[in-house]
């Protein structure tokens, strides 16, 4: 019988064994191209979802809007499951969102072609706003590449579990009596980085402390510069300058978060 013999690209002759081999071997090394490809686009992907909620937790507009799809659409499954577009997403991260903690929990990520599924779960802590937040997310970002780029194209939250603190509830704070005429002394706007404006008032012989939100809240005095909110864990110290006028009010929170903001007027 007769060997069965192949022409090699360079004119060589193959036996059937050889050319099986060698089709073998090039089939293998394909896969492992393709399998190392895929692997680093799951590697891109992640390092970009890192990048992007580092980007929140910094408020860094630039990069938040570079990673952002014009067409990003933000979805709750927990209540109050409203749906959020990019230029309000941002809008909160940059001019609410105060984070005090982030951290990952789990992370992984599915490629398909030019689509990419990322599910993670992760901690946060801090205030939205006047309001505290203390969760467990469980989220699944879609990244789509467009154009040579990937942008993150869909963020849907499956679940969201508040967090009980761990820490001994605070001393119930106690109110003294104060001459109210001193609260005009305090009386302003006060600016807390570059959009952020604290309103305080004086209204019917009380010190009323308002955020940039419309949130309103009684302000009780603990000494005659010090005071504190019965519905959130925060202080409120006035500073004075040298000549006795108010200049910068300073929130300290439970947590131990110290923020100043600089008075306008």
């Amino acid at each position: 019988m007769k060997r069965r013999t192949f022409l090699g690209a360079a004119g060589t002759v193959l036996t059937g064994t050889a050319a099986a081999t060698l089709l073998c071997d090039h089939t293998i090394n394909e896969a492992h191209g393709a399998s190392a490809q895929r692997s680093s686009i799951e590697n891109s992907v992640l390092e970009l979802e890192r990048k992007w909620m580092n980007a929140m937790v910094q408020r860094d507009e630039a990069l938040l809007r570079r990673l952002m799809a014009d067409d990003f659409k933000r979805i709750e499954k927990p209540w109050p499951n409203v749906s959020m577009f990019k230029a309000q997403w941002i809008g909160n991260a940059i001019r609410w969102n105060r984070i005090e903690l982030f951290r990952y929990l789990n992370m992984s990520v599915q490629v398909s072609g030019k689509m990419a599924l990322v599910s993670s779960s992760y901690r946060v802590r801090g205030a939205l706003g006047e309001v505290p937040i203390n969760e467990i997310v469980t989220a699944e970002d879609t990244w789509e590449e467009r154009n040579g780029r990937w942008q993150i194209v869909l963020q849907f939250i499956s679940k969201s579990e508040k967090v009980r603190p761990r820490d001994k509830p605070v001393a119930r704070r106690k109110a003294i009596k104060v001459d109210p005429a001193i609260y005009l002394a305090y009386v302003g706007r006060y600016k807390f980085g570059r959009s952020r404006i604290l309103t305080i008032s004086r209204e019917d012989g009380r010190l009323i402390h308002q955020g940039s939100g419309g949130h309103r809240a009684e302000l009780f005095p603990e000494t005659t510069s010090r005071f504190f909110r019965k519905d959130a864990p925060v202080l409120i110290t006035f500073a004075k300058d040298k000549d006795g006028q108010v200049t910068h009010v300073i929130h300290k929170h439970a947590s131990g978060r110290v923020s100043i903001g600089t008075r306008m007027s």
